[in-house]
């Protein structure tokens, strides 16, 4: 005890001698720095606090982060027309400096995780989509756009798998602490939206500051929600008393009321959906059962696509209307003629298909899509809610290309979507391995809520796409940081039983 009082003593004195001659080191070269200085200063400053940060436990950095970015919004720096959110982004960028300089002075990442197949199929998408923008049509804003998808899979990705396999984070916790927060921001927003009735008509600007709409929104909530409700189910098996039970309960209640409230129907359709393979997969369905039913349903939709077609066009069940009810609702996702919304989804998607017949192999480069797009509609397809120019836009006439899938196939080309797709079976196939072959329950669990929310996402993702926000971007990435660390973790423990 005495020994450990010792080095705890130690230890803080050395962050803060740390963290004093640093601030001193910053505080000088301010004072003695010239207006032409001042961006190397701003560098030197952003590597001090980077330094600072690598030398506390990641896991403790990392969790602070976690509670941050549900709590952060959007902000202009300096009056600029550049926005962060804030204080995540910056938390981010430094922490990934910090890795980096605690890699540079000597630590390893864990060798099993350098070596299992999901780690090289995400570190290889990352590497296209750099690729793609060396050859961009913007290619300032593509380099942008890389280096924050970079910072997302740095610190997402390579080190929360990291802390997960050395047992310094769990992801059972991170998704705690961000419900924590969310549930705060939720509290914020349903109360907002209650002073307007929960009106629909207002459900897209509610979520401001926090959240940019009421689609990411909905996306992060559905990527949450399996926690507790699965908790719930298995309260015996995870030891949970009544009192617990009951708290979960109301938290799942609560959760669904402001998933309905987002009224984004790609976020109930996504969820519903998902509930359904989980409880299949509980039922026993397995990875090649799973890949036979996309297999089948993807057939079927091209051999009757005709007659899909006719049925969309006499759909006329509007979102939009005034007082639809949750029916008309659900029935306007197939309405692709009358429902402006639909309509509008289907013009960017057609953009984006015909962005990637022009530059199939590398695209126009990340993040461009916005810019690159409007010169590739099509009149006839336009709606009142199109729009003309990149700049300027109004709320709710915005955002890209509505599907995660063909951004990145007119951004970055086939080759970065077709293993963005790999990247999704691969990560399923690993889940529903180690869901069928561990004996621990708890695990199992563990395994179907990360496997629910990762499903969530992946459909929702056909309508919108969200990976370019550390919102979304966290619990994507941690969730296949989650199922990697699993899998290596049962195969450790077959292999200690086999000898």
């Amino acid at each position: 005890m005495v020994n450990n009082m010792a080095i705890l003593q130690h230890e803080v004195k050395r962050y803060i001698k740390t963290v004093i001659t640093v601030a001193l080191i910053i505080f000088a070269l301010y004072m003695l720095a010239s207006n032409f200085a001042l961006p190397i200063i701003s560098i030197v400053t952003v590597l001090g606090l980077a330094f600072i940060v690598a030398q506390f436990d990641m896991a403790v950095v990392f969790m602070f982060l976690v509670l941050l970015i549900p709590l952060s919004t959007n902000q202009k720096i300096f009056d600029s027309e550049i926005s962060l959110l804030m204080p995540s982004e910056p938390i981010e960028a430094i922490i990934m400096l910090a890795f980096l300089i605690k890699l540079l002075f000597g630590y390893k990442i864990a060798k099993v995780l350098l070596m299992h197949p999901i780690f090289w199929v995400v570190i290889l998408g990352i590497l296209l989509q750099f690729l793609s923008a060396m050859n961009s049509e913007i290619p300032l804003v593509s380099l942008k756009t890389v280096f924050l998808k970079s910072c997302y899979i740095g610190v997402f990705f390579v080190l929360s798998a990291d802390l997960y396999l050395k047992q310094h984070m769990n992801h059972i916790k991170l998704l705690k602490a961000y419900t924590f927060s969310l549930l705060i921001v939720g509290i914020i927003i349903f109360f907002k939206h209650l002073d307007y009735g929960l009106s629909k008509d207002i459900s897209g600007s509610v979520t401001e500051p926090f959240y940019a709409d009421h689609t990411i929104y909905s996306a992060c909530l559905a990527l949450i929600l399996p926690l507790p409700i699965l908790a719930l189910f298995n309260a015996n098996t995870l030891q949970i008393n009544f009192y617990q039970k009951f708290w979960l309960a109301i938290l799942s209640i609560v959760l669904i009321a402001f998933l309905f409230f987002t009224y984004c129907r790609a976020g109930w359709i996504s969820f519903v959906i998902s509930a359904f393979v989980v409880l299949a997969v509980h039922l026993g369905l397995r990875f090649k059962g799973l890949l036979f039913a996309v297999i089948a349903v993807l057939f079927l939709m091209f051999m009757f696509q005709s007659e899909i077609s006719e049925s969309l066009k006499q759909n006329k069940a509007d979102s939009n209307a005034r007082n639809a009810n949750l029916e008309q609702q659900a029935k306007s996702v197939t309405n692709v003629t009358s429902d402006q919304s639909n309509a509008e989804r289907l013009n960017r998607w057609s953009c984006a298909w015909r962005m990637f017949l022009d530059k199939p192999f590398l695209g126009h480069g990340p993040g461009t899509y916005q810019f690159e797009y409007l010169s590739y509609q099509k009149k006839s397809e336009m709606t009142r809610i199109s729009v003309t120019s990149a700049y300027n836009i109004k709320k709710g006439k915005g955002g890209t290309a509505h599907s995660e899938y063909l951004l990145l196939l007119a951004e970055s080309g086939l080759f970065s979507l077709l293993i963005y797709i790999s990247t999704i079976f691969i990560v399923i196939y690993y889940a529903l391995s180690v869901f069928a072959n561990t004996y621990n329950s708890k695990t199992k669990i563990k395994i179907m809520i990360v496997f629910f929310g990762f499903c969530t996402y992946n459909l929702h993702a056909f309508f919108n796409n969200f990976l370019d926000t550390d919102k979304a971007a966290l619990l994507y990435y941690t969730s296949i940081a989650a199922i990697l660390v699993e899998s290596i973790k049962l195969k450790i423990t077959s292999s200690k039983k086999i000898i």
